[in-house]
């Protein structure tokens, strides 16, 4: 896992939108917005098809209450 990889990674210890993963990586990294989300979108894919992560909806204030 590269760098930018291992950031991600931390950055999951906690439960996180992909948004808020995505916005901490742009403001750590010289990168565009589009291909940040495109290898952000890819990578999570590979966690969770690996059983690492689990990928859940957000919940709503509706759901919520």
């Amino acid at each position: 896992m590269n760098s930018v990889g291992a950031s991600v990674w931390n950055l999951m210890k906690e439960p996180k939108t992909v948004a808020e993963i995505r916005d901490a990586i742009l403001g750590e990294y010289d990168v565009d917005q589009e291909r940040c989300e495109r290898d952000l979108m890819f990578l999570l894919e590979q966690l969770r098809s690996e059983g690492l992560i689990e990928v859940r909806p957000r919940a709503t204030a509706e759901s919520a209450g």
